[in-house]
């Protein structure tokens, strides 16, 4: 698949997933609530049937993060998902969780844990996050 994320992490049952991808899309901080709110909307439009919880920019370290999370439908279970953005050196690093939503009690602090500890390397290097 092309349009395959550039890192994925599961679990041996594939049921719990992390994705990663940074785009050569240019991104700064001063982007990070608009492109947020519109895969938030875009997302919403085109899947009506989920069901919407949070969204959130936060600051963490010297980036901004935007993030929500949201119940999709899956084969013979439903999904938990949660969806974020932010500036790495320049570009736009996406991101995906998913697990099954019994598990969200679980897992929605970890993920939120690992949307916390993102950092971008190259701001100790000199990078910029607000260009």
């Amino acid at each position: 698949m092309e349009q395959r994320p550039q890192i994925i992490k599961t679990n041996e049952n594939t049921d719990i997933n992390f994705t990663f991808s940074l785009l050569e899309q240019e991104m700064s901080n001063n982007h990070v609530l608009e492109l947020n709110d519109y895969l938030y909307k875009v997302l919403k439009s085109a899947r009506s049937e989920n069901t919407y919880f949070e969204k959130k920019v936060e600051q963490v370290g010297e980036l901004l993060v935007g993030w929500f999370d949201f119940k999709s439908h899956g084969i013979d279970q439903n999904i938990y998902n949660v969806m974020y953005c932010t500036p790495i050196s320049g570009k736009l690093l996406h991101g995906v969780f998913n697990c099954p939503l019994d598990l969200v009690e679980v897992w929605k602090p970890v993920v939120l844990q690992v949307i916390q500890s993102i950092q971008d390397v190259t701001l100790e290097e000199g990078g910029k996050t607000d260009a």
